[in-house]
C-alpha cells in the first residue's frame, strides 16, 4: 500500500481534531477558555483544522488512486 504513513497521520489528525471539536462546548461551559481570544482561537483551530484536514484528505485520496 503506497502512502501508508500519510494515511495513518491523516486519520490520527482527524481523530484528534474531532475529539477537540466534541470537547469544545464542554471547555466553554467549565470555564477553561476564560477570554474571547482563547474562545475564538480554539474554535478556529478545532473546527477549521477538522474541516481543512477532511477536505485535504478527500482530495489526496481522489488524486492518488
Amino acid at each position: 500500500m503506497k502512502n501508508f504513513g500519510t494515511h495513518i497521520t491523516s486519520w490520527v489528525a482527524i481523530l484528534l481534531l474531532l475529539t477537540g471539536s466534541i470537547l469544545y462546548p464542554y471547555w466553554i461551559v467549565k470555564g477553561y477558555l476564560e477570554n474571547w481570544y482563547l474562545i475564538i482561537s480554539v474554535f478556529i483551530a478545532c473546527y477549521g483544522g477538522l474541516i481543512g484536514n477532511i477536505i485535504w484528505y478527500k482530495n489526496f485520496i481522489k488524486n492518488n488512486k
